[in-house]
């Protein structure tokens, strides 16, 4: 869960880490 604030809100249903 790395990824930035923006990349976890489009990928919240995933937890890893989004490139």
């Amino acid at each position: 869960m790395a990824a930035p604030m923006g990349q976890h809100l489009l990928y919240h249903k995933y937890p890893i880490q989004v490139v």
